[in-house]
């Protein structure tokens, strides 16, 4: 994960926290990938809250993050605890029922919505390394079947 456009959206929005519900930008920051979650990202620190199906996993193997187990009481008590005034979400995954709980537990506070994608275009050296070798391995499965393809 590269912090460098993190960082720059942070201070372009005056944000107090990202919350990321989709599953690419949990898989970028955290390198676990769910299918469901939630995902706070404050300034100086990160919260993902994930059901029972990945509680164990993400407690083992999430980067980056405080792990906890998505109740609804849970997520309200941890909401609770929060003063944010500036909210950025990723606006092309919201669903409307999340846009509504979230709208009941996060009182007054400026939405601002944001695209997850723009965080993850600049890449670190590891993710770079990754997409060289998935380049590779696709590259010879490509040469390793075209001795299979023929006209017709």
């Amino acid at each position: 994960m590269n912090k460098t456009n993190l960082n720059k959206m942070f201070k372009k929005h005056k944000l107090d926290v990202f919350i990321a519900l989709d599953e690419q930008t949990r898989l970028w920051y955290t390198e676990l990938l769910t299918s469901d979650g939630f995902l706070f990202i404050e300034k100086n620190k990160a919260t993902l809250f994930v059901d029972g199906r990945y509680i164990e996993v993400a407690q083992k193997e999430a980067k980056n993050v405080d792990v906890k187990l998505y109740t609804k009481e849970n997520l309200s008590k941890f909401l609770e605890s929060r003063s944010w005034d500036n909210v950025g979400i990723s606006e092309n995954y919201v669903t409307l029922s999340q846009k509504k709980m979230l709208d009941s537990l996060v009182k007054k506070v400026n939405w601002i919505g944001i695209d997850g994608q723009e965080l993850r275009i600049i890449k670190s050296s590891y993710e770079v390394e990754y997409i060289k070798k998935a380049a590779k391995i696709a590259l010879r499965a490509l040469k390793d079947t075209q001795q299979y393809i023929r006209p017709g």
